[in-house]
């Protein structure tokens, strides 16, 4: 997704913090159909999206409650809305519009493959925000290009996902620093509107060190066909 810049930019600050200790997380998919994730077990009347708790956490058909309220659908034609969107806001540099199309509850789950080593990040909206902001102002520049994007509709079409490739580039003091960022997010209809309420993703940066190399190379072998 276009968030990426966030996640990325975020990178640039992690080199001196303390990687958090990762505590389980339970999905969870209320009577609306909407995922939600959990520091403790399913409540009662939510179905578990982790395979090895279904069975545990599942209502009797018995008991369960019948289904009262209309739930949300959403299209593909929607999901490429919000990104195309948020292309658009990245390129302006616009985070309010970002943060629009990101719901209130939405959960960011981010693992940084640094130079320095690896990093996991956990961030609510609120928390991502301050990320965003900061880190972009790290930056003198911020280049990207989205790849292999693919939008799959859950059964009934309650809910999205979409899975995307980006490849960046953050200038930073001068420096460029080459990534690429794999991520998954979901996407649900909130108030009429599509917002998202989950990303997970990866991103790995090349070494400075390496670019450094890979143009010392490059300037040698100029020189030497001279």
């Amino acid at each position: 997704m276009a968030s990426g810049l966030g996640l990325s930019l975020t990178a640039l600050v992690l080199g001196s913090l303390p990687a958090p200790v990762v505590a389980k997380l339970y999905s969870c998919e209320d009577a609306r159909g909407r995922l939600m994730l959990r520091d403790v077990p399913c409540k009662s009347g939510e179905k578990s999206r982790d395979p090895v708790e279904k069975s545990r956490t599942a209502r009797p058909a018995s008991t369960a409650a019948p289904a009262t309220r209309t739930v949300q659908t959403i299209t593909e034609a929607e999901v490429q809305a919000v990104v195309d969107a948020m292309d658009a806001a990245m390129a302006r540099r616009d985070f309010v519009a970002i943060l629009a199309y990101v719901s209130s509850d939405a959960v960011f789950e981010v693992e940084y493959r640094l130079p320095q080593g690896l990093r996991f990040m956990r961030f609510k909206k609120d928390e991502y925000a301050v990320y965003l902001r900061d880190g972009a102002a790290l930056v003198s520049g911020y280049d990207y290009r989205r790849e292999n994007t693919r939008i799959l509709l859950s059964p009934g079409s309650h809910y999205a996902e979409f899975i995307t490739t980006l490849r960046e580039t953050v200038r930073v003091q001068g420096k460029s620093l080459h990534g690429v960022t794999r991520s998954k997010s979901m996407v649900e209809m909130r108030d009429g509107r599509p917002q998202i309420t989950l990303v997970r993703a990866v991103t790995t940066f090349d070494s400075p060190a390496a670019d450094e190399d890979t143009g010392k190379n490059k300037a040698r072998g100029k020189d030497s066909g001279r």
